[in-house]
């Protein structure tokens, strides 16, 4: 069996897909980009990743003769008979045997993990599944299940060694909501006490978060990256989504944009380099020009950065689908278009905060036009001559120039 993959949507998908990759080469296929079977793994998260991921089927369709497996999200809602020739629930996407042939796993010393990630030079690790908040605006309980299900510690463990060993540098912690480790159980065992382990675990390796909710990231978890600055990367997606309370009770958000602020104030006192990147919804139903307009002024307030903004769109299980207050699609473009510059000068007035600094950048690219790229530990992409002998590994580089923006910076020897 030859196979290739497109892949849509959050983190987790992305480590799922490397998790069918590994399973399928242990069983003898094989990964080409002449494949007889493309692995659509799914996400359908907005109007606009339904619509490209039906858009890049047909494509598909139009140029090889190769079959359609359609898993992930997708899925679980109803979907165009014609988009696939074999479907993989969503729930069963890393069982091989559900494969066209039945390819089976190997025995391998750790059947549950994974011990690379293909075309990346981070390491995703998936922690835990599932989310039961119903945010009025999303599907994903629906689509995921409500049900919360932490991985083993010991497991997870395993995987940041198998990583580790395989020369990544940097590992990243990942979730459907990664602030539900160890509810299941009580808490007993908290995200604190897992980032600890695998602190202790990851060797050289440094460990970043990825996106967490307000209310879930704690003072005490702050404090924890701030003293150990060299491992824990001082960088948090920290999703908001509104700055107008109003539009958050709609949205049946758990926090106010007050407690926010605060949250972000904390991280900021104790590590006043950290980078805070965000998502934020605009044009939802309610949504009016002076609810956005708070959004507005509370993103200026806020030494963002990175922004990622999203146009509201329906979706099918979402309780927001049935709001009125439907905003039109041209304000929300209006909406979408200011907010987006905003966040650009946000994002540039991030890296020239950052200038004249020395940051550890995880050198990933191949040169280009005399050129190499990679991550600050507070997520600036940053680009830098002469660091051919640093890729997968972290440069000390002097931050020079923010334009147009590009970040430029200078190997410190």
């Amino acid at each position: 069996m030859k196979f290739a993959f497109l892949t849509y949507g959050c983190k987790v998908n992305q480590y799922e897909t490397q998790k069918i990759r590994e399973g399928l080469e242990a069983g003898g296929a094989i990964e080409s980009e002449e494949p007889e079977f493309y692995i659509i793994n799914s996400c359908t998260i907005t109007d606009k990743i339904d619509r490209d991921i039906r858009r890049d089927i047909r494509r598909i369709r139009k140029n090889t003769r190769a079959k359609i497996i359609l898993t992930g999200c997708l899925t679980k809602r109803n979907f165009d008979s014609e988009l696939a020739d074999f479907v993989v629930p969503n729930e069963k996407k890393d069982d091989i045997s559900m494969y066209p042939g039945g390819v089976k796993y190997k025995t391998r010393e750790y059947p549950d993990i994974i011990a690379g990630f293909s075309g990346k030079n981070r390491a995703f690790v998936k922690i835990q599944d599932g989310c039961s908040n119903f945010c009025s605006y999303c599907e994903v309980p629906f689509v995921r299940g409500s049900e919360l299900k932490s991985r083993p510690l010991n497991e997870i463990k395993d995987e940041i060694k198998a990583l580790v060993k395989g020369g990544f540098a940097e590992i990243i912690l990942t979730g459907i909501n990664i602030g539900f480790y160890g509810a299941e159980d009580g808490y007993k065992f908290r995200l604190l006490d897992l980032l600890k382990e695998a602190a202790g675990t990851a060797g050289e390796a440094r460990i970043r978060l990825s996106s967490i909710g307000p209310e879930s990231l704690s003072c005490e978890m702050v404090d924890f990256f701030a003293e150990n600055p060299g491992k824990m990367c001082p960088h948090f997606h920290m999703s908001m989504q509104s700055g107008c309370d109003k539009v958050l009770k709609l949205m049946r958000r758990k926090y106010t944009s007050e407690q926010y602020r605060e949250k972000a104030d904390y991280i900021f006192s104790k590590i006043p380099h950290a980078g805070i990147t965000t998502d934020i919804i605009v044009g939802f139903p309610g949504e009016t020009e002076a609810d956005f307009e708070k959004t507005y002024s509370f993103v200026e307030r806020i030494n963002f950065s990175r922004i990622h903004v999203f146009s509201y769109s329906d979706r099918p299980d979402a309780a927001a689908s049935g709001f009125e207050g439907k905003v039109d699609e041209k304000e929300k473009k209006r909406r979408m278009k200011k907010l987006a510059e905003l966040a650009a000068e946000k994002q540039r007035k991030f890296a020239l905060g950052n200038k004249g600094d020395v940051r550890m950048v995880l050198i990933e690219s191949e040169e280009k036009d005399g050129y190499w790229e990679g991550y600050t530990e507070n997520y600036i992409r940053v680009r830098v001559r002469g660091a051919g002998e640093y890729i997968n590994k972290r440069a000390a580089v002097k931050i020079t120039d923010v334009k147009d923006g590009v970040v430029s910076g200078e190997l410190v020897c």
